[in-house]
């Protein structure tokens, strides 16, 4: 027999990256339980969040918990599935057409089904080298330093006709 009760986050502590335990309370008492999260997932569920407890046989020792975001959520049409950060509203979500979107407060990337990426944010880092096999498109490129066939080429110009003929930069 499984007994299903409404429950709340009473406190939380540092993850200690072992089966999650939480501090809840249900039908006024206070006590622990384990966490149930579906493979692969996990979280920290901060004070105030409401889940379902589940007990095996009545045994108040035999306890686990499963949390809900509550009423927040990301909003899906039917067949798409999405992973949502409750208190930061950031969220990836697998859409019907086979693209993926994820989006934060200030950023968003969509992966198209055709492998096409396109990315919204005010500043992109990549660390380590960057290999482009395809055409690059810009209105403007600025560089520290430019370098073209082992040359620097920062500082010259393209002078057509300089010497006559000369549609390239003067190296």
């Amino acid at each position: 027999m499984i007994e299903i009760v409404k429950v709340s986050v009473d406190s939380n502590t540092e993850d200690s990256g072992r089966i999650p335990v939480q501090n809840i309370n249900y039908l006024g008492r206070k006590g622990k339980a384990e966490v149930f999260f579906p493979y692969g997932m996990s979280a920290n569920v901060p004070t105030g969040f409401l889940g379902l407890l589940f007990t095996i046989l009545k045994q108040s020792s035999n306890r686990m918990v499963m949390f809900t975001s509550g009423t927040k959520r990301v909003k899906n049409k039917v067949g798409e599935v999405s992973f949502f950060h409750p208190i930061t509203q950031a969220f990836i979500q697998f859409k019907n057409d086979g693209s993926i979107l994820t989006k934060t407060d200030k950023c968003t990337i969509v992966v198209d089904k055709d492998g096409t990426v396109k990315i919204d944010a005010s500043q992109v880092t990549i660390t380590g080298n960057l290999q482009v096999d395809g055409k690059i498109t810009t209105p403007t490129i600025e560089a520290d330093s430019v370098v073209a066939d082992g040359k620097e080429i920062a500082g010259h110009n393209h002078l057509a006709g300089s010497p006559p003929g000369n549609t390239g930069p003067n190296l």
